[in-house]
């Protein structure tokens, strides 16, 4: 009698990690103005609904 191990939930195959592309300095000038620009308008937001 031959066993296996088929019965039961099969596992997904593993993807390889992606490598982060190289960041120029126009991208990381990008997100770091996106980011301020997201607290000013959070701070804004929160200024507007104590009035």
């Amino acid at each position: 009698m031959v066993l296996n191990n088929d019965g039961g939930k099969k596992k997904p195959l593993k993807k390889a990690k992606a490598q982060k592309a190289d960041e120029d300095d126009d991208q990381i000038a990008y997100k770091q103005k996106m980011k301020a620009d997201q607290a000013a308008m959070k701070k804004a937001a929160a200024g507007m609904k104590k009035k």
